[in-house]
């Protein structure tokens, strides 16, 4: 008795080329041994390993709404600004820091000058720093809001 296989072997090129033959149903028992047996399990696992060192390889662009600053309530400013940073992902101060003075307008970033010429981006506390001197700077006090109030 003799039986056909169908086997592919897989070429110099990587394109699979099938491969007809007959063997003895004694030589085809002894092939099947010699071939080494697949768990599904371990593919699968191979598969979704390889799928998540791809995905940590994927760099994604993020596009952020920024909102315009708000001279008058910066830190309701800071409020929206953060928001689109957690919608985005975005948890790394530095990152943050360079998106803030990316949208900064001119007048608003010669206010802060000093702290964009000293602070290195890079360093844990660059964001808060930035956004306290932000604060700080357009914040009314109390009398500046209630002397707008008594003009008005």
């Amino acid at each position: 008795m003799f039986l056909l296989i169908n086997v592919h072997q897989v070429n110099g090129r990587g394109y699979s080329q099938p491969l007809h033959t007959f063997i003895s149903a004694r030589d085809c028992s002894r092939l099947l041994a010699t071939l080494p047996t697949v768990n599904m399990s371990d593919n699968e696992q191979q598969d979704k390993q390889r799928q998540e060192r791809r995905e940590e390889k994927t760099i994604a662009a993020v596009s952020l709404k920024m909102p315009e600053f708000w001279t008058d309530c910066p830190v309701r400013w800071f409020n929206s600004l953060e928001s689109q940073f957690r919608l985005a992902n975005i948890t790394k101060n530095s990152t943050k820091f360079d998106h803030t003075v990316a949208y900064l307008p001119v007048q608003v970033s010669m206010s802060v000058a000093n702290i964009l010429d000293n602070v290195d981006p890079a360093t844990a506390d660059s964001y808060e720093k930035l956004k306290a001197a932000l604060c700080k700077g357009f914040t009314r006090s109390k009398w500046e809001l209630a002397f707008e109030l008594h003009s008005h």
